[in-house]
C-alpha cells in the first residue's frame, strides 16, 4: 500500500523536476522517498540546485523552502548502508546493490542501468505511464494479526508518537490482545528507539474492569522497557461518531475498516490511507487535556487513562 521509492538527489535539480516527483509522495499518496543517504539526501538536492547552471532564484528558493517545511514527511529511513569513501561505486550501483538486499519498489535515476527494470531514467519518465511509479491508496488484507502489524512498516519507520483508534478495544478480549500486541511488536521495530505509543477507546467496560485486564494480562504482550499509554474516550452530544479504527503516526494514517482486533481465519478488511486532511484532524483529535483544559481540537470527550509498562513475565515475540 505504501512504497517505497529511491531518487537520485541529482534527479531534483530544478523546481520543476523536485515539484513533478516529490507532489505525488507523501503516505497519502502512497509513495515515501528513502533518504538515501541519511542526513545526506536533502543536502545532495540542495546541491544539485544551487549547482545547476540553469537555475533561477525561483527554483532556489522553493526547493530551499520545501526540503526545510515539507520533505521530512516524505521520507523514509529503513537502515540502509551508503559508502562515502573516496572510490566509492556511484548512487545509482549503490541503490541497486540495495535493492537486491531489500527491494524498492522502483529507483528513479539521472543514468541508466541497462538489464534492470526497476530503475527509471529520468529522461524517460513519465509517471502516467510507468506501472512500477502506480500505488494504490486502498487494498483487502487478511484480518491476521501479521497483516494488520505490517501496516505499520513504512508508516511508523522512525516515528516517536504513534496513536492506535479502536473505538471497541476490550482489553480482556483475546482477539485484540494478539493483534494488538503484534503492533507492538512491530511498531517497536521500526520506530524511533524512544517512541511513545498510545492507545485510544471508547468506554466498552468500566474503568476498574478495564485497568485491571490491563494490568493483568496485557504487560507480557508489550516490550521489555516500553510504556503503552490507553485513553478512553466518549462521544459529545451531536459530535463526532466514534467510529474509526485507524492507524496514526506523525506522516500519516492508514483506515482499517474492520478493526485493530483479529478476525476469524478467512475473513479479510479493507486498510485506507487517510487523505492529509484526515489524518491531521484525528491526529490533533485524539489529544489528552492538559492542565489548561481539554484541547480546542478534540474530536471525543476524554474519560480516563491508563498506563502499561511492558516485560512481563511470559512475553514472547510474536
Amino acid at each position: 500500500m505504501i512504497q517505497e521509492f529511491a531518487i537520485e538527489p541529482a534527479v531534483l535539480d530544478c523546481w520543476s523536476r523536485y515539484e513533478y516527483f516529490m507532489a505525488d509522495c507523501g503516505v497519502e499518496k502512497g509513495r515515501l522517498v528513502a533518504e538515501f543517504p541519511l542526513f545526506h539526501w536533502k543536502k545532495r538536492v540542495w546541491q544539485a540546485v544551487s549547482t545547476n547552471p540553469q537555475r533561477t532564484a525561483k527554483d532556489e528558493q522553493k526547493v530551499q523552502y520545501h526540503l526545510q517545511h515539507t520533505a521530512d514527511a516524505k521520507l523514509v529511513y529503513l537502515a540502509r548502508s551508503y559508502h562515502f569513501q573516496a572510490g566509492a561505486p556511484t548512487w545509482v550501483a549503490q541503490a541497486v546493490h540495495e535493492h537486491a538486499a531489500k527491494p524498492f519498489r522502483a529507483i528513479v535515476s539521472v543514468a541508466k542501468v541497462e538489464g534492470a527494470a526497476h530503475v527509471l531514467p529520468v529522461d524517460d519518465f513519465d509517471k502516467d505511464l510507468l506501472p512500477l511509479w502506480q500505488v494504490t491508496t486502498s487494498c483487502p488484507i487478511a484480518r491476521t494479526p501479521e497483516d494488520i502489524a505490517n501496516l505499520t512498516r513504512l508508516l511508523c519507520a522512525g516515528s516517536k508518537l504513534v496513536k492506535l483508534l479502536d473505538p471497541h478495544l476490550d482489553s480482556g478480549e483475546s482477539r485484540f490482545k494478539k493483534s494488538v500486541g503484534k503492533l507492538f511488536e512491530r511498531i517497536c521495530l521500526v520506530a524511533d528507539s524512544k517512541v511513545r505509543i498510545e492507545v485510544h477507546s471508547g468506554c466498552k467496560q468500566s474503568q476498574q474492569d478495564f485497568a485491571d485486564k490491563l494490568q493483568s494480562d496485557w504487560p507480557k504482550l508489550i516490550p521489555p522497557g516500553r510504556k503503552v499509554f490507553f485513553h478512553r474516550w466518549t462521544e459529545e452530544p451531536q459530535g463526532e461518531q466514534l467510529h474509526r479504527r485507524l492507524i496514526l503516526s506523525e506522516r500519516g494514517g492508514i483506515l482499517v475498516e474492520a478493526g485493530l482486533d483479529a478476525g476469524p481465519q478467512g475473513q479479510s478488511t479493507t486498510a485506507t490511507l487517510l487523505s492529509a486532511a484526515e489524518h491531521l484532524r484525528f491526529w490533533k483529535g485524539l489529544v489528552i487535556p492538559g492542565a489548561a483544559g481539554s484541547c480546542p481540537d478534540a474530536l471525543y470527550e476524554f474519560k480516563d487513562s491508563c498506563e502499561v509498562s511492558g516485560g512481563g513475565h511470559g512475553y514472547q515475540r510474536r
